[in-house]
Formats: C-alpha cells, structure tokens, sequence
C-alpha cells in the first residue's frame, strides 16, 4: 500500500510537507485529540503556576523555576496519554483510513504505563532544553513583563549564558533526536520503556543529524504556534494592568488554541519520520504490517 504522506527521509522539507498534509487532510479529529489531551494538562499547569505564584512571586527567577516544575510535572504524567493518542490517530490516517478518535483513546490508555516509563529520560532532557532556552529568551520575556529590555550589565550576563548553554542545548538537542521515536516504537512495536528507548536510537542510526535538525524545525514550528501568541499576549494585557485571573484565563486560551495546533502537527512529522525510516531503511511494509492498534 503507498501511502499518500510517504517522503523520502533524507529530505526535511519533504517530511514537513508530508506531515503538513497528514494533518491538514485530517484537521478535525487532529484537534479534537488534541483539545482531550492538551486541556487537562493546560487546567493542571495554570492551576500550579498560579497557586505556587501567589505564595513564591512573580520574578523572573520564579518564573523560570516554577515553569520547568510545573511543566516537567505535568509532562511526565499526562503527556504520554496525550501524545499516544494523536500518534495513534495519526497512524490511522497515514495509512488512508479515517482517523477513529475511540480508537486512538483506548490504544493510548493500553499503553500508557510503558509509555509513562519510556518517557522519564526523554522527557527529562526536552524540559531541561525547554528551560535553558528560555534563560536565553528572558530580555523578551522581561519586555513583555516588566515594559523594558534588562540593563547592559543584564544583557551581558544574558550573552555569557547563551555562549555557555548553547552548546549544553545542541547537545541535549542531538540526543532527543535519537531517543523522540520511543512513543511510535511502543504503539506501533509492542516494546517496552528500555527497547523503546533503544528502538529509536537504531532507526535514526545513519540519520542522526537529520534526526536532530528535524526536532529542532518542529521545536521552532511549535514555538510560532504558542510561545510567541504567549509572549504578545503576555505584553498586552501587562501594559493594561488588567487583573491577575484575567490574564491567566486569557493566557491559558491562547495557549490552548497554539497548542491544538502545534501537537498534532508536530506529531504528524514525528510519525512521518517514523515510516519513512522504516520504510527506506528497512523495507517495512505498510499493507503487511499495520500499526497496532
């Protein structure tokens, strides 16, 4: 069976495009797995972030610190299930049927343990890359806060930190491009947390910096979707000095709306990735052996 989302995986632009059709082709259940999975996790993050600011403050510090717990916390424990659930969806879809949304649940909640224990390394390394990123995003962060880029002596500290964490973050970036498969590999294989986590590092073997500027395009598409809406969002209603709750509400919808965007679209070139490495690289073949479902 050919499918009609099959790139070739040696060229990044072709899974882009193949995974902006899979999803466009299939927008609608795409998002109401998306809005499942993500609006629980979204509730549980803004209900941490804001019980824990109201005792610890606002600061940037407290912020960064609060953030990565909160979104480790909540990553590591509702992620799985959400992200199972569109990959799941998504394998439908690639093979040319319509994507059953009952289905993908139940095949997400079968293997939500394995899933749950694949995750703690990959996991673990995203949020740390997510947190150092966002100690090199703090002068935009402090604008859209506080009105004003930091000081010289602040810029130059910001300068020194990305010099030393920059290549901490291309190093954890080229690992989690070996390891971000482990979700296809237990739906699809049947593997355990450790196989998975082996699984992936094999089939991006000969890919490995494809691999890795492939987590990168769809870390930046994902960021366009929500830390920017985030960002503008967080400026306006700063500069309005409009309640506390307002601005939580408001920002958590628009998180939401990027989000049920950038979940399943990023996802859909995850998995397009996953075929077409099995499908170049070991001649897997779609009609013969379907996903598990």
């Amino acid at each position: 069976m050919q499918s009609p989302f099959r790139p070739q995986p040696q060229r990044i632009g072709d899974l882009f495009d193949a995974g902006f059709r899979l999803f466009r082709a299939h927008i609608t259940p795409l998002v109401a797995l998306a809005l499942i999975g993500a609006l629980p996790m979204l509730l549980a993050q803004s209900a941490l972030n804001n019980w824990l600011f109201a005792r610890l403050g606002v600061s940037i510090s407290m912020v960064w610190l609060i953030s990565f717990a909160t979104n480790l916390v909540i990553a590591l424990l509702l992620g799985p299930f959400a992200n199972a659930a569109l990959v799941a969806a998504l394998a439908q879809a690639y093979l040319g049927r319509p994507p059953v949304i009952g289905v993908a649940l139940r095949a997400a909640l079968q293997r939500y343990p394995l899933l749950l224990l694949a995750s703690i390394v990959p996991v673990l390394i995203e949020r740390m890359m997510s947190w150092m990123v966002s100690i090199l995003q703090a002068p935009l962060t402090s604008l859209a806060i506080g009105g004003g880029l930091s000081s010289p002596a602040g810029g130059m500290l910001t300068v020194l930190l990305g010099a030393l964490l920059l290549p901490i973050i291309v190093g954890l970036l080229w690992l989690y491009g070996q390891l971000f498969l482990y979700i296809q590999v237990v739906m699809f294989e049947q593997a355990g947390p450790l196989a998975a986590l082996g699984r992936s590092w094999q089939l991006t073997r000969g890919q490995r910096w494809r691999a890795a500027l492939l987590v990168l395009g769809t870390r930046l598409l994902a960021q366009f979707f929500t830390w920017l809406p985030w960002l503008f969002t967080t400026f306006v209603f700063f500069r309005l000095q409009s309640s506390r709750e307002l601005f939580s509400a408001a920002a958590m919808v628009v998180s939401l709306l990027g989000v049920l965007i950038a979940l399943p679209l990023v996802l859909a070139i995850h998995t397009v990735f996953y075929y077409a490495l099995r499908t170049h690289g070991e001649g897997y073949d779609l009609e013969q052996r379907l996903p598990m479902l």
